[in-house]
């Protein structure tokens, strides 16, 4: 029995052994496992990049080549630019002349114009002062018809205070109300 108690002990030790090396390899697997999980996903991020870097360089390949194109372009109209410059140099040349003259008579017309807006200007200023004096004159016109309404207003009521015959009716009329009465 006590050798059976020893086998079972041992056997116990064992398992519990056993037992501790297999989660220290669970662990070890889990790790492992984590570890590789992580590298997919790291293999799978640069991948992604890798092929957003390839479309990029495809990308910078094709602006290169359109680019060159566009050179070709630019050295073409270079070239058609530098034959416009020299007709435009000419044109420039008779548009100056012409400008130069234009200038000339609109110098002429404005000084023209200028003596005329002068004459104006002094009409403008005698027609104002006339204006002026006509405002005065309008204003004392005014004042002399106040005063005479005024007057005229003043007789009137004279001659209603001096007349017998006004508030005559009145009179009679209470007259013939307090009879009645």
């Amino acid at each position: 029995m006590k050798e059976v108690d020893d086998e079972t002990t041992n056997v116990q030790k064992d398992w519990i052994t056993n037992q501790i090396a297999l989660i220290k390899r669970q662990k070890e697997k889990s790790e492992v496992s984590s570890q590789n999980d992580d590298l997919r996903t790291q293999k799978t991020i640069l991948e992604q990049k890798k092929i957003r870097i390839n479309n990029d360089v495809e990308a910078h390949n094709k602006q290169i080549r359109e680019l060159e194109v566009a050179q070709k372009n630019q050295v073409f109209e270079m070239n058609k630019l530098n034959d416009m410059i020299y007709q435009n140099n000419e044109r420039q040349e008779k548009l100056t002349n012409d400008n130069f003259n234009i200038e000339m008579e609109f110098k002429q017309k404005l000084k023209e114009m200028e003596n005329e807006s002068i004459k104006l200007e002094n009409q403008i200023t005698q027609l104002k002062e006339q204006k002026s004096d006509i405002l005065i004159d309008i204003i004392d016109a005014e004042k002399q018809i106040l005063l005479w309404e005024r007057k005229y207003q003043l007789e009137k009521e004279m001659q209603d205070a001096l007349d017998p015959t006004i508030g005559q009716t009145e009179i009679v009329a209470m007259r013939k109300e307090i009879h009645r009465m």
